[in-house]
């Protein structure tokens, strides 16, 4: 092809027409809606204090095969006994990969008000880490949906790192001053 004086200047005309056309077109496809929800992986990480609440105990009576656990109440001293219907379905069925965990915010705790604490039914497992609470912590305030689930539990590692867990944002914010609408 030969370019020739004319062959410059129709497209030195024709392409700010030829963008114009195009922008337009490109306006008229549908958007994609960046406010639907999708996962949206937040943190992976051990337990915190995991040592120091009911995790370790049911991970101990669960790789020996103990039927029951004892779960001392926190503040009073008092151990209860859980039996083996409980252990079976709290424990085999729910403390291994994909677990399903419950996040609580404890905004009055003395060490630190952004804490979130980390349950399996009734049994505490500990925290979030100091690290990673703050915008879970305000994430949960704000009425996001987060899913807390268990990545790995391993028996035969250090005690604090028995747990790995990990928590995804999986839906939008309860926020009306969000720029997204329904």
């Amino acid at each position: 092809m030969k370019i020739t004086r004319r062959r410059i200047l129709k497209s030195l005309l024709f392409s700010p027409l030829a963008a114009a056309i195009g922008k337009q077109a490109e306006a008229a496809k549908p958007q994609p809606n960046h406010c639907a929800a999708r996962p949206l992986l937040l943190n992976r990480f051990a337990i915190a204090g995991f040592r120091f609440y009911d995790g370790p105990a049911l991970v101990h009576r669960l790789r020996s095969g103990i039927a029951s656990i004892h779960i001392t109440a926190p503040g009073t001293g008092r151990v209860e006994q859980h039996g083996v219907t409980n252990v079976k379905e709290s424990g085999r069925r729910q403390l291994k990969p994909g677990a399903r965990l419950r996040l609580v915010r404890e905004p009055d705790n003395r060490h630190d008000r952004f804490a979130v604490a980390i349950h399996l039914g009734k049994a505490k497992l500990g925290y979030v880490p100091r690290s990673d609470n703050k915008h879970i912590s305000r994430l949960l305030r704000q009425g996001a949906t987060l899913d807390c689930r268990v990545v790995e539990v391993d028996p035969g590692a250090v005690v604090y790192q028995m747990v790995k867990v990990e928590v995804v944002l999986t839906g939008r914010l309860n926020n009306p001053t969000s720029s997204c609408r329904s």
